[in-house]
């Protein structure tokens, strides 16, 4: 399975794809009533290359994109509240990631070895921010 289309019912997505080497390309249906990426989600889909979530999207959970090396492109939901930990981990090929107001969290390693994005804009919404976030 190099693409997938996730049905509108889906609401919560957690460790469903882990591991899932061949996936290459995630879409949502039109209307999705997806809230929350969970913990390992799409952990260690290394040849993940795009990903357009819906935009009510609140939280981006622990390990949700860990290791997805190629994955290059994502858009940020305008609701996304919290990024756990480790949600972005050595995703080495990401170059940006536009925060939107209204963030309160971002645990840590949420984008450790990130090595090509060179900027972040934090916005004021944010509360808290976990160690080593941007190692």
């Amino acid at each position: 399975m190099t693409e997938i289309t996730i049905p509108a019912t889906i609401t919560d997505i957690s460790y469903a794809f882990e591991k899932k080497t061949k996936l290459k390309t995630v879409y949502f249906e039109e209307g999705s009533q997806l809230r929350y990426i969970g913990d390992h989600a799409f952990y260690q889909c290394g040849n993940l290359e795009k990903i357009v979530l819906p935009n009510d999207v609140n939280t981006i959970g622990g390990s949700a994109f860990y290791e997805c090396k190629k994955l290059k492109e994502i858009n940020v939901p305008s609701n996304l509240k919290g990024i756990g930990s480790d949600a972005f981990y050595y995703c080495s090929e990401l170059m940006q990631f536009e925060m939107p107001e209204g963030i309160t969290y971002i645990d840590s390693w949420a984008f450790s070895n990130c090595k090509k994005i060179t900027s972040i804009t934090i916005p004021e919404s944010v509360t808290s921010i976990g160690g080593s976030a941007f190692s």
